[in-house]
């Protein structure tokens, strides 16, 4: 009886995993979805309400950076916007494609860069910056078309509504 359980119990793991996931290891994550370990904002967090008014009537999305109703605790800024797009709301799918190929783009590029553990050593640290430079550009751009994917659910959201 202690074989067949054993035996039942990974084939309730193996029924579980996707192809997805069996190939590469781990699961595999679509351009847009962020890495869920990272830090995030440094700011205050917000406290959402506990629960909705009306169910069928969504919160309006502010920006918190801006929001009247953030206490600023001695941040002293000029009241301007920041640079950017990164307080339009309006959804914008062909934006997102484009992060799509520049990052498939950006990634191309780093892994056809010849490893640092094969250069000689002097190649080595300029080889690690310009690598570094190009991974930075990367996470800034998953971090954008993270951004871009939330506005398109939070419309779509609001049409569902």
């Amino acid at each position: 009886s202690g074989g067949s359980d054993g035996e039942e119990q990974g084939s309730i793991r193996g029924s579980n995993e996707t192809s997805r996931e069996h190939k590469h290891g781990k699961k595999e994550k679509y351009f847009w979805q962020y890495n869920v370990q990272a830090k995030g904002p440094k700011g205050q967090r917000l406290v959402a309400r506990a629960r909705l008014e009306d169910p069928h009537v969504l919160n309006e999305a502010t920006d918190p950076v801006f929001s009247p109703h953030c206490a600023l605790r001695g941040i002293k800024h000029s009241g301007k916007a920041r640079k950017g797009d990164g307080n339009d709301l309006t959804p914008n799918p062909k934006k997102l494609h484009s992060i799509g190929k520049e990052l498939d783009k950006l990634s191309r590029v780093i892994n056809d860069m010849t490893p640092v553990s094969e250069l000689p050593f002097p190649a080595r640290p300029k080889t690690r910056k310009e690598k570094n430079k190009l991974a930075s550009r990367a996470c800034r751009l998953k971090k954008k078309a993270q951004h871009e994917a939330n506005k398109i659910k939070l419309h779509g959201l609001e049409q569902e509504h």
